[in-house]
């Protein structure tokens, strides 16, 4: 067995995040914190975030450390208000 292989996925302490935010919030609103471990040892178990898809690309970005989220564009000038959603991969 190769001590570098990657054995075991990063797991999210939640399968779903939910979050709410002002539509008056400011740009760099801190949104939600997101959580993930990886039982491998080394560089394999560190885990690094960032956001796959969903319909909030370019609304929100992603701590790729820490899996903070946080608001990148103003909600009051966006398109719709409404509900985000966001595939967000460690």
């Amino acid at each position: 067995m190769d001590v570098n292989e990657n054995l075991h996925r990063p797991v999210f302490s939640e399968f779903v995040y939910e979050a709410g935010v002002l539509e008056d919030a400011a740009v760099g609103t801190s949104v939600v914190m997101l959580t993930a471990s990886d039982k491998d040892l080394g560089r394999d178990g560190v885990v690094r975030y960032h956001i796959h898809e969903g319909s909030g690309l370019g609304v929100f970005t992603i701590d790729e450390e820490t899996g903070k989220k946080f608001l990148i564009a103003c909600l009051f000038d966006s398109v719709s208000l409404g509900i985000w959603e966001n595939q967000c991969l460690s």
